[in-house]
C-alpha cells in the first residue's frame, strides 16, 4: 500500500534526494491520524465541557435567586419575630404597670373601707349614746315629776304656779324629744349612706381583684408553657427562686400575715392577688437567669445545626451575619471565661444560675472580661471568623451541668410564646 517514494528537495544549485520507506511513511500517516483524531476529541471534550458549564451556570443562577429569596423571607420572618417579641414585652409592661395601679387602688380602697367602719363603729356608739342620754333625760324628768306631785299631795297651796311649771316642763321634755328623734333619724341616714359606700366599695374592690388576676393568669400561663417545652421542673425551680433571691415579690400587705379565717372576702382576695404578684415576678427572674434569648437581634441566617457533622459531634448552632454584629448575652450571669480557645478562636464563657452555662466563639473582638457580671441582652462582642472556621459567623452553645443541649429548643420555646 505504501510503495517507496523519493522526495527532490533542490535549493538553488545543490539538489538532494530523500527517500521514504513504506514503513516510513505509514508511521507519518498513522502519526497524522492519532493527531487529529486526537484534536477532534478535544474538541469534543471542551464542547460538552463548555454545555455543561452554561448548565451549571444556569443551576448556579437559579439557585443564587432561590438563596437569595430564602435569605430574604428569613430575614422577613426574623424582623417579624423580633416585632412579635417587641410587642409582647410591651404587653407584658402594661400588664405590669396595670398591676402596679391595681395594687395602688387596693390599698386607697382598703384605707377607704378602713374608714367607713370607723365612720359606722362611730355613729353606732353614738346612737347608743343619745339614747341612753334620751332615757336618762327622760328618767329625770319622770322624777321631777313625781317630785312636784308628791310636793302638790303634801302642798295644796299655790296649785297654779306649780301647774304652769309642770307644763312648761313638760313641753321641755317634749321638744327634747323631738330634737333626739331627729338627730337618731340623721344618724340612721348617715349609717345608710356608709353602708352603701361601703358595698359599693367591696363590689369596686372585687371588680379589681378580677381585672388584677386575669392578668396575672395572661402573663403566667404563656410563661409556663415556655418552661415546660425545655423540660424544666416549675415547681421546684419557683422555690429555688422564693428561697434565693431577695429581689422578687410584690407589696408586704399586712394581710398576709393574718390568720385565714380572720379576713374578710376582700381581705382573702387581696392576699390571693399579693400571692400571685409574688409568683409572677419569680418567673420574671426565671425568665432573666436562663438563656432563652436570642443572641443576634439583626439580620441573620442559621448555618449549622445541632448535632453529627462530617464524622463529629457538633455541639452547637452557627449563625451567620455582617462581619462585626453585636453578639448579646442570652441570660444574667458571671464571665468565667474570655480569650482564646483551640478550635473555638476568639471565645466567651458565660456562668448561669441553675447550672447552665452558655458559650460564643469565633468572634472578630471580645468586650468582657472574666468575673463580670453581665445582665441578660448586654453587648459581649462582635461577630468574626476566628479559630477553626470557615466563614464569619457565631457558634453558639448551651450546656447545663457540662452537659451540651440544643440551643434551638430555647430560643423556640421563647419565639413560641412570645
Amino acid at each position: 500500500y505504501f510503495p517507496s517514494r523519493q522526495l527532490l528537495l533542490k535549493t538553488g544549485s545543490d539538489t538532494k534526494f530523500f527517500t521514504l520507506s513504506s514503513s516510513t511513511q505509514a508511521i507519518i500517516i498513522f502519526a497524522v491520524f492519532i493527531f487529529v483524531s486526537w484534536s477532534l476529541f478535544s474538541s469534543l471534550i471542551f464542547t460538552f465541557k463548555v454545555l455543561n458549564l452554561g448548565v451549571e451556570e444556569d443551576y448556579l443562577a437559579r439557585s443564587n435567586v432561590n438563596y437569595e429569596d430564602r435569605i430574604e423571607q428569613i430575614s422577613d420572618e426574623k424582623y417579624s419575630y423580633f416585632q412579635r417579641v417587641k410587642d409582647a414585652e410591651a404587653k407584658l409592661r402594661e400588664a405590669l404597670e396595670a398591676i402596679e395601679d391595681f395594687q395602688v387602688e387596693i390599698t386607697k380602697a382598703q384605707i377607704r373601707e378602713e374608714e367607713l367602719q370607723s365612720g359606722i363603729l362611730i355613729l353606732q356608739e353614738l346612737i347608743k349614746q343619745t339614747k341612753k342620754n334620751n332615757f336618762a333625760g327622760l328618767e329625770e324628768q319622770k322624777n321631777r315629776l313625781n317630785n312636784l306631785t308628791g310636793l302638790q299631795q303634801e302642798n295644796t297651796i299655790d296649785t297654779l304656779p306649780r301647774i304652769s311649771i309642770l307644763m312648761s316642763l313638760l313641753e321641755e321634755t317634749v321638744k327634747e324629744r323631738d330634737d333626739i328623734k331627729a338627730k337618731l333619724a340623721k344618724a340612721l341616714e348617715k349609717v345608710d349612706q356608709l353602708s352603701y359606700e361601703a358595698d359599693l366599695s367591696q363590689q369596686n374592690n372585687e371588680q379589681i381583684f378580677r381585672q388584677i388576676e386575669e392578668a396575672l393568669v395572661i402573663s403566667v400561663k404563656p410563661l409556663e408553657k415556655m418552661f415546660k417545652s425545655v423540660g424544666l421542673d416549675l415547681n421546684g425551680l419557683l422555690n429555688v427562686i422564693r428561697n434565693t433571691y431577695s429581689g422578687y415579690g410584690g407589696p408586704n400587705l399586712p394581710i398576709s400575715k393574718l390568720p385565714i379565717d380572720s379576713l374578710t372576702n376582700n381581705e382573702k382576695l387581696a392576699a390571693k392577688m399579693v400571692d400571685q404578684i409574688l409568683e409572677l415576678g419569680a418567673w420574671r427572674i426565671a425568665v432573666q437567669k436562663i438563656p432563652f434569648a436570642h443572641p443576634l437581634n439583626e439580620t441573620f441566617q442559621y448555618t449549622s445545626g445541632f448535632g453529627p457533622r462530617w464524622g463529629t459531634m457538633h455541639y452547637g448552632t452557627d449563625m451567620a451575619a455582617k462581619h462585626g454584629s453585636a453578639i448579646l448575652a442570652t441570660a444574667d450571669g458571671v464571665i468565667n471565661f474570655a480569650g482564646w480557645e483551640k478550635g473555638y478562636g476568639k471565645l466567651i464563657k458565660i456562668k448561669h444560675d441553675f447550672g447552665y452555662e452558655t458559650r460564643y466563639a469565633h468572634l472578630s473582638k471580645i468586650s468582657v472580661s472574666v468575673g463580670q457580671k453581665i445582665s441578660q441582652g448586654d453587648r459581649i462582642g462582635k461577630m468574626g471568623n476566628t479559630g477553626r472556621s470557615t466563614g464569619t459567623h457565631l457558634h453558639y452553645e448551651i450546656r447545663r451541668n457540662g452537659k451540651p443541649i440544643n440551643p434551638m429548643k430555647y430560643i423556640r420555646a421563647r419565639q413560641n410564646v412570645f
